[in-house]
Formats: C-alpha cells, sequence, structure tokens
C-alpha cells in the first residue's frame, strides 16, 4: 500500500509508510491532502500536516488531542511537540477558525 501512496502521491518513504500503517486505506484521502501541501509538522518524524487537518475532521477540537492522542509526539518526544506545537495550532486554526485568543488556549 505505502509503495501505491509513494508513486501515485510522490509522498517520501517514510510518510507514505507511516500513514499506511496508522490510516489503513484511509492514508489514501490523508496522501490526498498532503500531496497539495505535505510538510512535515517536525523534521525527524513522518507526521505531516494533512494528519493535522484529517484530525479535525475526525473530531479533534483543541491541540492537547492532537499532539498527544492522534499524534503521539508529545510522547514520543518532548522537544519535538514543543518546537511543533504552534504550526499544530495555525493548522487548526484555519480549520476550526479560531481566533488568536483562542489559538493561546
Amino acid at each position: 500500500m505505502y509503495a501505491r501512496l509513494v508513486q501515485g502521491y510522490g509522498l517520501e518513504y517514510e510518510v507514505a509508510q507511516h500513514l499506511a500503517k496508522l490510516y489503513g486505506d484511509r492514508a489514501f484521502e490523508i496522501a490526498k491532502m498532503a500531496s497539495l501541501a505535505g510538510n512535515r509538522v517536525y523534521s525527524d518524524f513522518p507526521f505531516v500536516d494533512a494528519e493535522v487537518r484529517y484530525g479535525v475532521r475526525e473530531y479533534a477540537c483543541n491541540a492537547v488531542d492532537m499532539i498527544a492522542r492522534r499524534l503521539r509526539l508529545s510522547f514520543l518526544n518532548v522537544q519535538a511537540a514543543q518546537v511543533s506545537l504552534p504550526r499544530i495550532c495555525d493548522i487548526m486554526a484555519e480549520d476550526l477558525d479560531w481566533s488568536n485568543e483562542e489559538k493561546k488556549l
């Protein structure tokens, strides 16, 4: 499956493998979003911004839910989570129409 993600959507091998393992056949939906703007949330991990957008569509309502439960980044590397948090909040703010005040919460 990950080979189809690499060939069909131009994803990096590591990202495609991660998406295939974690999301199964739903990985293609995320790959479509990632091919438009598939930037990694943090360079050392295969998580991409499209996963954050997908998580919002799957009812992730706050940054803690996203960074701890969906991406598990806060458990894998605290420093990476701290660095990635502003970017994750910005992505979520776009999709959830958060104000600057709401992003700080």
